[in-house]
């Protein structure tokens, strides 16, 4: 998982969906999987997660690994290669954006 919030690599810009841009803002295995092939077919892809717990299958292991950021579950980082971590920029209660407006939007 890309999380140096570069969209250009993210993916490999190559495939039929380059130049889509799409929010992931799901929590388990379908959304997640939907929007890796996504991904794998050239888009660009943001991951928005929850902002106190993320991604749901952070937690779904193990296998776990140790990354940079903490410990990871293999799963969580398998079903979202090909995407962009919005660090913590994370949609709240206290932050209701549409959609519309959030980072990124417009290219």
């Amino acid at each position: 998982m890309n999380l140096n919030n570069d969209l250009s690599s993210a993916s490999s810009n190559q495939g039929p969906l380059s130049g889509l841009r799409t929010l992931d803002l799901s929590r388990v295995l379908a959304g997640s999987y939907a929007t890796m092939i996504l991904g794998d077919m050239g888009a660009d892809v943001i991951k928005v997660e929850h902002p106190q717990t993320g991604d749901d299958t952070r937690m779904w292991g193990p296998p776990f690994i140790t990354t940079a950021d903490g410990r990871e579950a293999t799963y969580f980082l398998a079903a979202n290669r090909n995407k962009v971590l919005r660090g913590r920029v994370w949609i709240t209660r206290q932050d209701r954006r549409p959609i519309s407006q959030f980072p990124g939007r417009g290219c």
